[in-house]
């Protein structure tokens, strides 16, 4: 008897077990079980949709929309945290439960430990950039205005004009800065043109304390960027001891008589920081001055240009013989076309007086717009003058990209824990060095001549060529090649002369050579000590007075 309590005990045991396993949620008894309680007790039962809620997701995502709805109320009966989240629902309530799985959309935010690189912690530095090496290295934009032009004009006029063109260069890393404005203003009509050239006569000496602080403001703001960027790439070294940070670029845009201010913001930095002055380029737009005294440096590192039209004021009246405008002069001829130029080309060279026979006061002040420069569609009657103006415009998109893609050098990185460990032996590199030097007389007479002798060395032995330059760029250049056998150190002379008796009642000048090597990294450059070229009794002083490399 007691075994066969035992076998009938075994054999329920059995029975419970079996209908346990059928029965659990998701298998296909359970579903038909589900299924059929819907059918009996109908779609709003209770008991139907608990059972489907524990039966399957498949068979939720099935679902019509009443048994969604009797879904969700009966969820929001049950205590928070039964299931894995607490519905989000207010008491009282009955929407209608989005189909699942559910698609957050686009607009749905999304959790921030998915959302930020560094993890859940928003306010991790892991991502911060001053640590980052700068293998690129910014290019600091200045723009200094001409006269009789408003705050307002250079902010929301100027600029934009400026940045749309270097935005179009294709260059990232440019940085404007736009608090160099020039104020100075006349109620003269001629504007510029006046005032420009009563600076040209009396030069920087005579030039009003506004027109001082705008020189003052532009150097200072260059030197405290330059030792802010050399002190952020130690930091930057630190978190990475073979970072070697590129070294910033200036670039100074000026119109007009603001050609005045930003060459004696290059003379000053020439003078006081001649490592900031070999990454200083220049944009001269209608410019009354040469940039005499620093023009060799910089052309000759390839790091200037300008934009000159024949009809504009600079060109047309440079060579009237008043006194007033003596001391006018330009870079070089004119390279841009004339506004009314139905071709967008140059044209044939013509000089000074031969324009001011052909053209009016209206041709020179159309030309000398800073719009009609850039190519900007602000100008008046674009349409009519498209042709000109889309060529000044690649013009100087191209000047720009050309005068800012010079390698800068990089600063260098600190010595890393392994070096550090092993001692290194003490050795001093030997770097690049030129040397300008007069070998004659340093005071000649017209038709004497004298020599200039340039000095170089290159411990990477790859000199190529010496050029010396005149003093003015409307004179001619003189380019030696190197001998292979000395391209690791060398000697080239030039002989150096004013020739002719055409001066004009030039009087006493004193001449500056400048001399670059090329082939050598960074390029070699120098200044020559003075040559005096001795006239006829005189004061005029213009690039017909001065001296230039004859062989």
């Amino acid at each position: 008897m007691r075994r066969i309590r035992l076998f009938a005990l075994g054999i329920v045991s059995f029975i419970a077990v079996l209908m346990s396993a059928l029965l659990a949620p998701g298998t296909f008894v359970n579903r038909a079980l589900s299924a059929a309680l819907c059918t009996v007790f109908s779609f709003n039962s209770t008991i139907c949709t608990v059972n489907l809620v524990n039966s399957s997701d498949r068979v939720v995502a099935a679902t019509p929309p009443a048994v969604e709805r009797n879904i969700s109320d009966w969820l929001v009966q049950r205590a928070p945290g039964e299931f894995d989240d607490a519905p989000n629902v207010s008491p009282g309530s009955n929407p209608q439960a989005p189909p699942f799985p559910q698609d957050p959309g686009p607009n749905q935010p999304v959790r921030p430990d998915f959302d930020n690189p560094n993890g859940g912690n928003p306010n991790s530095n892991t991502g911060n950039q001053s640590r980052q090496c700068d293998t690129e290295g910014k290019i600091h934009v200045f723009y200094i205005n001409g006269v009789r032009t408003t705050e307002d004009t250079y902010t929301k006029n100027s600029w934009p004009m400026i940045s749309s063109v270097l935005q179009e260069t294709g260059i990232k890393n440019f940085e404007e800065h736009k608090n160099n404005y020039n104020p100075t203003g006349i109620s003269l009509g001629a504007g510029d043109f006046i005032e420009s050239a009563i600076q040209a006569n009396f030069g920087s000496n005579k030039l009003a304390p506004s027109n001082t602080q705008v020189i003052n403001n532009a150097v200072a703001e260059i030197k405290q960027l330059d030792s802010d960027a050399e002190k952020q790439a130690k930091e930057q070294a630190k978190n990475d001891c073979k970072c070697q940070p590129k070294k910033p670029k200036y670039l100074i845009i000026a119109h007009s008589q603001g050609n005045f201010f930003a060459k004696e913001v290059a003379s000053t930095i020439l003078n006081t920081k001649p490592d900031i002055f070999e990454r200083l380029s220049i944009l001269a737009i209608a410019s009354f001055t040469n940039y005499q005294g620093v023009i060799g440096g910089l052309r000759g590192g390839g790091r200037f240009e300008y934009m000159l039209r024949s009809k504009d004021f600079p060109f047309r009246f440079r060579d009237v013989n008043v006194p007033v405008l003596r001391d006018v002069s330009n870079p070089g001829r004119p390279n841009i076309p004339d506004i009314d130029n139905k071709n967008g080309e140059v044209g044939e060279y013509q000089e000074p007086s031969k324009v001011l026979e052909q053209s009016t006061i209206k041709d020179a002040a159309l030309a000398h717009g800073l719009e009609g420069y850039l190519g900007d569609k602000s100008f008046k009657e674009y349409e009519k003058y498209a042709e000109s103006l889309k060529k000044s415009r690649e013009e100087a998109v191209n000047k720009i990209k050309k005068i800012t893609s010079y390698d800068p050098g990089n600063y260098p990185s600190e010595q890393c824990q392994a070096d550090k460990q092993t001692p290194q032996p003490q050795q001093t590199a030997q770097k690049p060095s030129i040397t300008v030097t007069i070998t004659g007389s340093n005071v000649i007479a017209v038709n004497e001549k004298t020599t200039v002798e340039v000095k170089f060395v290159d411990p990477a032995c790859r000199a190529t060529s010496v050029t010396l330059w005149p003093p003015s760029l409307a004179l001619p250049r003189l380019e030696k090649p190197i001998p292979a056998a000395s391209a690791c150190r060398g000697t080239i002379s030039f002989i150096v002369g004013r020739i002719g008796d055409n001066s004009y009642g030039c009087g006493e000048y004193k001449n500056v050579f400048n001399a670059n090597v090329s082939g050598t990294s960074p390029p070699l450059s120098a200044y020559s000590p003075p040559v005096t070229v001795k006239h006829k009794p005189g004061s005029q002083d213009y690039w017909s007075c001065y001296a230039w490399p004859l062989e």
